[in-house]
């Protein structure tokens, strides 16, 4: 099994949930078998596999989750599928769950356990059609690139005032900015939070150009601790935190002197909380959702290493993900 999430941010730039992304590995070897086994553990929810082995607080903490179901899984035992709290779970629905009795009770059912609901890939054009099916919805995923949100808005809000709008496919700041000027959207999806901007010819702050030097010194072959550490007690911040994590493994706490400190580290230690600590300073007037990609990147670069014997260069590839 494989998975992904997929952040959605709020107007504030923070992350409200995210959109769970699960695909079956054989999917993804075999074209042939996707398409012959297309049916196949039909009434199983793939996203609720992924919550269940890894636990809904270890993947999105207090935030809720979007998880596709099909309309054949729809009517399975959810209950017993997911054990977890119900009201961190949006089950995000498409189309094909059409505004029938059948569909329309059993959308009313899992309301009443505690489910939320989202309709995605609906074209506007079927609104009306659906009203009956978005009046149980909580959200309504659009395309931003398929839908004019200034024309669309007033007749939303109009017939279905308390549904919430998410905008997919937000690949631009730029688009994001305009969104959110408009008004009408809550949620937002897409690549915008990740790309760099444009340069602008200003300069770095000079505790960026500090950071900047450190990582050059510390990803050196066998570098000199002395060195790193003269660079690193540039930085207050950096001292600081560094003094107590050092003060904090010895045994005999007191300890002030940055060079000792990072003696008692090690060469390997100090690489790796310093490329860590500066990705998370450099990241700071980022969005929080980019520090933890890129966390979860270098940790999986690190540990692909030994599988494809690159275990040399787990180092390397750490740094790789965590700057990727």
């Amino acid at each position: 099994m494989l998975a992904t999430l997929v952040p959605l941010f709020n107007t504030r730039m923070d992350v409200h949930g995210y959109f769970v992304f699960a695909q079956r590995e054989n999917y993804l070897l075999d074209a042939a078998h996707a398409s012959s086994s297309r049916f196949d553990n039909a009434n199983r929810i793939e996203g609720f596999d992924i919550i269940d082995s890894m636990g809904i607080f270890t993947l999105a903490s207090d935030r809720e989750l979007f998880v596709p179901v099909n309309q054949v899984a729809l009517f399975s035992d959810l209950t017993n599928q997911f054990r977890g709290a119900h009201d961190h779970i949006v089950l995000v629905i498409d189309h094909g769950v059409e505004p029938t009795p059948m569909y329309i009770n059993r959308l009313r059912a899992l309301k009443m356990i505690g489910f939320r609901l989202a309709m995605q890939k609906l074209p506007l054009k079927y609104i009306t059609e659906y009203a009956q099916i978005l009046e149980l919805c909580d959200y309504l995923f659009l395309d931003c690139h398929r839908v004019d949100i200034a024309k669309a808005k007033p007749y939303l809000f109009r017939f279905l005032p308390k549904l919430l709008l998410c905008a997919t496919a937000v690949d631009e700041q730029e688009t994001y900015n305009d969104l959110k000027a408009i008004g009408g959207f809550h949620l937002f999806a897409g690549k915008f939070f990740r790309l760099p901007p444009v340069p602008m010819g200003e300069e770095l702050s000079p505790l960026k150009v500090t950071y900047l030097e450190l990582i050059r010194v510390v990803n050196q072959e066998d570098y000199d601790l002395i060195t790193a550490a003269d660079v690193l007690g540039r930085d207050p911040a950096l001292v600081v935190s560094l003094l107590k994590i050092v003060n904090r493994m010895t045994i005999n706490n007191g300890i002030t002197s940055v060079r000792h400190a990072a003696a008692i580290l090690g060469q390997r230690e100090l690489k790796r909380w310093i490329n860590t600590a500066i990705t998370k300073e450099l990241c700071a007037d980022k969005p929080s959702e980019i520090t933890r990609l890129s966390m979860l990147r270098a940790r999986f670069a690190e540990n692909l290493a030994p599988i494809f014997n690159m275990g040399g260069l787990s180092g390397d590839l750490f740094l790789m993900g965590l700057f990727s």
